[in-house]
């Protein structure tokens, strides 16, 4: 088939034309190696609606003849059919045209749903027409066999448009949209202890195959529906590589997806770039060379193995077979189902793998020559060689010198191996009850990272005093807002709206969240989009939630591009937006200025002046989530002086502790600036403070209580206990 135009050239007339083979793809192959079939949305299934879509379409727009014998040829003739695939044909306004069932021609599109049962919801027609306007496209709806009672299900078709003697048609050819069944547990024939065995990604049985093609073509269908839907195909990339649901995997068998662009991930060595990735997020963003070098595959080259999965992706999609080997290790075979995804300019390939190594017998059907050693394993493996005591000239030499030795030492050996193991699992329950204490007791502390000295609280404190924010140099912070509706926006804190608009703050760690992520998006090591959870994250209402219209839950994903923020469940958008504001710091010690409601004057508010080591129980913020106030619970000077004064028990040094314990203060507020998250070091700071592993008990309430009517104080070296 060419298309021709005509050329005038130096008053001169040429036709010019382009052409192609008017030939029908080859049938595709399913599951099993039998043909695709229209049951499920397997990737084979996809690609066959498009391709006989573009086999009939050729055929329609270059057809000579009348249009009613073209439209009965496509309803008829086998070669517009695919095994279960079949084409049918509407004009614009929904009348039917061309159909394999006869009775449908003639017919609008809402009758044919009512003679087959299913009840139109929406405008479908007006659906499927915008899908062939856009150049064709995918379209979800309703559907049943009529052969077969309650078989109601949900139906993919590709649309697309031709204009035929100047009237406006659409075409599609569908499928059905329901998961090809995955198998869970291995093939029939492999039991542990009379239970079936989880079926596996690193052995090549039947189940591998099948749950292959069910992830890769369940996500696929996801995909190729997104823009009906609304959303990006990022949403779908973001499930893959969070691992949080089981929806994009089964068992240990997981997608990757690559860009075709060799720019995507700015490395420069041409093997694709991975965009996300079901069992490893340190891949996302890595080349295939980079990936197979972090697992130290070295049986194929990273270019060659990307540029074998886009050839056969970009055919139409198929199995890929590849050596899979660690240096010198046992050489290995992966094979992997790969098939092809395009969104207007984007392009790339999905991928799903297995090892067609075969899986051996399991432990309830070991062979002489393997055994299954542990109760947890369902695997048999290789028998070790026979050892010394199962040599019956050894067994002897050892009976006869056992009676020849001491049956007492022997004896008081096991006693010995008894204790040492009430011990070790005495120890271990020791440590796991630190371990969770530990977790408990961090709640709302901070390490203190760097100095502020205690000259740089005088000065800071003269300069407030003494030139109030004239003493205060600039730096700039990112926020972050959301645009609200003018009818609510009132129900938000005023402290939180930006003057004269509509958007509200993102609460400060929302905000630090956002700025991370932009920042790396700037600097092209991150995505432009991601998802952000709300949860007990909302600040800017007095009840910590929404305003209104909960049921649609938290979750919302980012656009760095569009800068907006999209529900994932409703997919309502909303814009956002960046404002840089400038803090004002001293000068002299760069702490951030003093905000209203701190009162460092005399009588007033204390400045705690931290310093590096120190832990602090941090009991309230203040509004601007830069000041913060606590109390000091470990002070590595005072423990320092401490542990002098007892180990070498001298007046001067007892002094100086008392100074320190009189002088340094003990709780007040601090810049944010100084601090870092605590961590398990800073707990084992703490528990040698109590008395090791003993002080432990003093963060636990007492067993018994005794009521003290007299009350008295003991005075030791400036505390009262």
């Amino acid at each position: 088939i060419a298309f021709i135009v005509k050329v005038v050239f130096e008053k001169e007339e040429y036709f010019l034309g382009v052409g192609f083979n008017f030939a029908k793809k080859p049938s595709l192959e399913g599951p099993g190696g039998v043909p695709c079939s229209d049951d499920y949305n397997l990737p084979c299934a996809s690609q066959i609606a498009q391709d006989l879509s573009s086999h009939t379409l050729s055929y329609l727009i270059s057809s000579s003849l009348d249009v009613r014998e073209v439209f009965n040829k496509v309803a008829t003739d086998s070669q517009f059919r695919s095994n279960d695939f079949y084409t049918f044909i509407y004009s614009f306004e929904g009348i039917c045209v061309s159909h394999v069932n006869r009775d449908f021609i003639g017919l609008m599109l809402g009758e044919v749903f009512d003679i087959v049962g299913v009840q139109l919801t929406t405008n479908l027609n007006m659906r499927f027409v915008e899908a062939a306007k856009a150049g064709g496209g995918f379209v979800l709806y309703d559907w049943l066999d009529p052969r077969v009672p309650r078989s109601d299900f949900q139906k993919i078709s590709y649309i697309f448009h031709l204009n035929l003697a100047g009237v406006d048609y659409y075409g599609g050819v569908g499928f059905n949209n329901q998961r090809y069944p995955i198998q869970l547990n291995a093939d029939v024939g492999f039991k542990q202890n009379g239970n079936p065995v989880e079926c596996s990604q690193n052995y090549g049985l039947h189940c591998s195959e099948v749950n292959v093609w069910s992830i890769l073509g369940h996500t696929l269908s996801e995909l190729i529906l997104i823009r009906s839907k609304g959303w990006h195909y990022y949403h779908i990339l973001s499930e893959i590589t969070s691992q949080l649901s089981n929806e994009f995997r089964v068992n240990d068998f997981f997608l990757m997806v690559f860009s075709a662009d060799k720019n995507e991930c700015l490395k420069g060595d041409s093997s694709g770039c991975c965009i996300a990735h079901g069992n490893d997020t340190l891949f996302v963003h890595q080349t295939w060379q980079q990936i197979l070098d972090m697992q130290g595959i070295s049986s194929i080259e990273g270019i060659d193995l990307h540029r074998r999965l886009l050839e056969k992706a970009s055919s139409g999609g198929g199995w890929v077979n590849y050596p899979w080997s660690m240096g010198t290790g046992v050489a290995q075979t992966k094979r992997a189902l790969t098939s092809m995804y395009r969104l207007n300019n984007d392009v790339f390939y999905i991928v799903a793998e297995y090892l067609t190594t075969p899986q051996p017998p399991t432990c309830d059907a070991c062979p002489n020559d393997m055994e299954c050693t542990r109760d947890e394993q369902s695997y048999c493996t290789e028998k070790p060689p026979p050892s010394l005591l199962q040599n019956p000239t050894v067994i002897s030499l050892i009976i006869i010198f056992s009676i020849s030795t001491p049956l007492v030492a022997l004896f008081f050996w096991n006693q010995k191996r008894r204790a040492e193991a009430k011990s070790r699992q005495k120890l271990e329950e020791l440590n796991q009850q630190m371990a969770e204490q530990m977790e408990h007791q961090m709640q709302g502390m901070v390490e203190v990272a760097k100095d502020m000295p205690l000259k740089d609280a005088t000065v800071y404190l003269e300069n407030v005093k003494r030139n109030g924010k004239d003493s205060f140099g600039t730096t700039t912070q990112a926020l972050w807002y959301w645009e609200e509706d003018g009818a609510h926006i009132h129900e938000h804190k005023s402290t939180m709206v930006l003057l004269k608009t509509a958007f509200v703050r993102y609460a400060t760690e929302v905000t630090e969240q956002i700025e991370r992520e932009y920042q790396r998006w700037i600097e092209g090591r991150g995505h432009q989009y991601f998802r952000l959870d709300l949860t007990n994250k909302i600040s800017s209402t007095t009840h910590g939630g929404k305003v209104y219209d909960g049921g649609t839950g938290l979750e919302y994903d980012i656009d760095f591009e569009a800068m907006t923020q999209q529900n994932s469940s409703s997919n309502h958008i909303r814009n956002i937006r960046r404002e840089e504001v400038e803090m004002q710091i001293d000068t002299d010690t760069e702490l951030p200025f003093l905000p209203e409601g701190i009162d460092f004057s005399e009588g007033g508010e204390i400045l705690l002046p931290v310093s590096a080591g120190q832990v602090i129980q941090v009991s309230k913020k203040h509004p601007d989530n830069v000041w913060l106030f606590g109390t000091v619970l470990f002070d590595p000077l005072i423990q320092n002086a401490t542990e002098q004064s007892q180990d070498q028990n001298t007046t001067a040094l007892h002094d100086t502790l008392a100074h320190a314990l009189h002088e340094r203060p003990t709780s007040g507020w601090f810049a944010k600036t100084f601090i870092k998250p605590a961590d398990k070091n800073v707990m084992e700071k703490l528990l040698n403070k109590l008395g090791g592993s003993k002080g432990l008990d003093t963060l636990s309430p007492p067993e018994e209580w005794q009521s003290e009517k007299k009350k008295s104080h003991i005075y030791r070296e400036g505390r009262i206990e």
